[in-house]
C-alpha cells in the first residue's frame, strides 16, 4: 500500500510542478524582457507592467491548455485506478 501511496505523490508533485512550471517561466521571461525596456526608456509605469504580465500568463495558460488538461486527466484517471488497489489491501 505505501509504494503505491508514494507513487500517487510522486505523479501529485510532477504534475502540479508540470502545471504551474510552464506559464510562470513564460511570464518571467517576458517580465525580464519587459523591466529591461523600462530600464532602457526610463518609463516605469507599473500598470502597464501588471496588464503585460497578467497578459502573458493568460496566453501561455490558452496554448498549454491542453497539455494541461491531459495530464490532470491522466493524473485523475491514475488516481481512480489507485484507489481501487488501495481498497483492496484495506478490505
Amino acid at each position: 500500500m505505501s509504494a503505491v501511496v508514494t507513487e500517487l505523490f510522486r505523479e501529485g508533485v510532477r504534475n502540479f510542478l508540470v502545471i504551474a512550471t510552464v506559464p510562470l517561466l513564460i511570464t518571467s521571461a517576458i517580465s525580464i524582457i519587459v523591466s529591461i525596456l523600462q530600464a532602457a526608456t526610463q518609463l516605469q509605469e507599473q500598470t502597464a507592467t501588471f496588464l503585460i504580465k497578467v497578459g502573458s500568463y493568460g496566453v501561455a495558460l490558452f496554448f498549454f491548455a491542453p497539455a494541461i488538461a491531459r495530464g490532470a486527466v491522466r493524473f485523475t484517471t491514475f488516481c481512480f485506478q489507485s484507489a481501487a488497489s488501495i481498497a483492496k489491501v484495506q478490505l
